[in-house]
């Protein structure tokens, strides 16, 4: 076989597979658009019953007294539990334990916390051992994070 024929028989073949492929991607596209359309029939889901968040009382607002910390801890995680996932990540439970810290030594500390120490607002844990050891502690000077 001379070489112009085989290069004319390889066209040919070469242009009977570039035909079957653009056949296939034809026949991809009209059963990806049937199933958009299909997809855009189903109608959405109905939302289900909605459940009422449970009522519980405030946690006590926390005013630096040694005494209270471990009940005012203790509140804290309650009300967390309490509120499922509305309150899921270590910064939001922070906040929102931060929200009922009483004028003066608490929210001064939490100050000091936002602007020296923000690698504490990473890690609820890691923040109650160090709320515990500052507030129970009578010498809060000595302990001071700032």
């Amino acid at each position: 076989m001379e070489l112009p024929y085989i290069i004319f028989d390889q066209f040919q073949h070469l242009s009977t597979f570039i035909k079957s492929v653009a056949t296939m991607q034809q026949a991809l596209i009209q059963t990806v658009d049937n199933l958009a359309s299909r997809i855009a029939t189903i109608p959405a889901p109905s939302p289900g019953p909605h459940l009422p968040m449970p009522k519980f009382h405030d946690s006590p607002v926390f005013k630096g007294r040694p005494e209270d910390v471990n009940n005012f801890l203790e509140a804290i995680q309650d009300a967390i539990t309490m509120q499922g996932h509305a309150i899921s990540t270590d910064e939001q439970c922070i906040i929102y334990m931060s929200t009922y810290f009483g004028e003066g030594p608490p929210c001064s500390w939490f100050s000091g916390v936002c602007k020296c120490s923000l690698h504490l607002l990473q890690n609820f844990n890691t923040f109650i051992s160090v709320f515990k050891d500052h507030f129970s502690n009578p010498d809060t000077l000595n302990t001071a994070l700032c």
